[in-house]
């Protein structure tokens, strides 16, 4: 038995893909941001919108929230990298250039079917850096059944 439960690969790799469909474009939309943001900064130089007085502070926050929460899902990806440079390459693809598993598999030279493997891993170490970033656990562990 180890320090920590087993990991539902496949679950946990949904959870991550599920925050990249739902909850990440919205932070991309609340601070203003675009997928390209995984990649190095660029800044475009646009002014940004005015906001009523009485909402300044919670729009103020509500962006800082959801531009801390990309920084971070920023960081995550480039700590894959740095762990496994296919794993982050495949993150980037997947997710700053929106890429399908064919297309990604297509530019790194493996089959589709692999490319998911790879990625379902890719997904898993997302979770394991995002949560030491933000404490926010997008894994699933498996049920541990107790006989007895």
């Amino acid at each position: 038995m180890g320090l920590l439960p087993e990991l539902d690969q496949k679950k946990t790799a949904e959870a991550v893909r599920c925050f990249f469909k739902k909850e990440y474009p919205i932070a991309l939309r609340i601070a203003g941001k675009n997928y390209n943001s995984l990649r190095s900064p660029v800044m475009d130089g646009m002014p940004s919108a005015t906001i009523q007085d009485k909402d300044r502070d919670k729009a103020i926050v509500k962006h800082a929230d959801a531009t801390l929460l990309i920084d971070n899902v920023k960081r995550a990806v480039q700590m894959v990298n740095e762990f496994d440079d296919t794993s982050g390459q495949i993150l980037l693809k997947a997710y700053a250039d929106r890429k399908s598993a064919t297309q990604i598999a297509m530019d790194i030279g493996y089959s589709a079917s692999r490319v998911s493997q790879l990625q379902q891993n890719a997904l898993c170490q997302f979770a394991d850096y995002f949560e030491f970033l933000t404490r926010i656990d997008l894994h699933v562990w498996c049920s541990r059944e107790i006989t007895g």
